[in-house]
């Protein structure tokens, strides 16, 4: 695994956490939360989290 493909699966984890807690509380729908998380997956092509 390259360093850019270590970062990008960092920056997607991240993300997915941040996701995670704005759908806990009530932030963003379900639906919001599938858009930006295959949005995110798009931008960060991350390696182990392909599927979410």
């Amino acid at each position: 695994m390259t360093e850019e493909q270590t970062r990008n699966e960092l920056f997607y984890q991240m993300s997915k956490e941040l996701l995670n807690q704005m759908l806990q509380r009530n932030f963003i729908t379900y639906e919001q939360y599938e858009k930006i998380d295959a949005l995110n997956i798009e931008k960060y092509q991350p390696f182990f989290s392909k599927v979410s």
